[in-house]
């Protein structure tokens, strides 16, 4: 059943910035697998501060908070999410992690906001300060990448091709560039 998290409201929110995903202040329909079942068409919202993803009562106002250990994927704004957990062995920390590409190799990006009070609390210069670490997945491991070097580094036995093709391209370390590093590599 997917009515039956504790209820979700927002800590707080800035005239600029949130603590959701995108900066969205309203759900958006995204679709999510659930206690092994799948459901579309779903009001969702994810909070990167909190890495928790709310949803709306059939009210369409009352929010609620799923369950992360029962959330195995989600998906909303173009975006596609999968829990992982941190016992497997070589996963990366405990949590929703946006999967960029999914081939032979995977590009995962780990989304996630955190409040920084500049004065003193609620003070009009507060933001939120949106982070993102990127992984590489290649044969079952998980990898932390920081730059175009890494993944070269990382996806291994066509050094020389990987190389023409970055130059050709102008490869830098974007996300897009990143999909498209991962894409040509699994051609081979």
């Amino acid at each position: 059943m997917l009515y039956n998290g504790p209820e979700y409201y927002a800590l707080r929110s800035l005239p600029e910035t949130n603590a959701n995903f995108n900066d969205v202040v309203h759900t958006n329909t995204g679709s999510v697998v659930y206690g092994g079942y799948s459901y579309t068409n779903i009001p969702l919202l994810y909070d990167l501060e909190r890495q928790m993803v709310a949803t709306a009562w059939n009210d369409g106002e009352s929010l609620f908070s799923l369950q992360n250990k029962k959330l195995s994927a989600f998906s909303v704004l173009g975006h596609n999410f999968i829990r992982l957990d941190s016992t497997v062995v070589g996963a990366p920390a405990t949590g929703f992690y946006d999967v960029l590409y999914n081939g032979k190799v995977q590009v995962l990006a780990k989304h996630s906001k955190r409040l920084h009070i500049v004065k003193e609390f609620k003070s009009p210069d507060d933001r939120y300060e949106y982070h993102v670490r990127y992984y590489l997945k290649k044969g079952g491991k998980y990898y932390d990448i920081n730059s175009r070097g890494d993944m070269v580094n990382i996806l291994t036995g066509h050094d020389r091709e990987l190389k023409k093709f970055i130059s050709e391209h102008g490869i830098k370390f974007t996300e897009p560039d990143m999909v498209q590093l991962a894409s040509y590599y699994d051609t081979f």
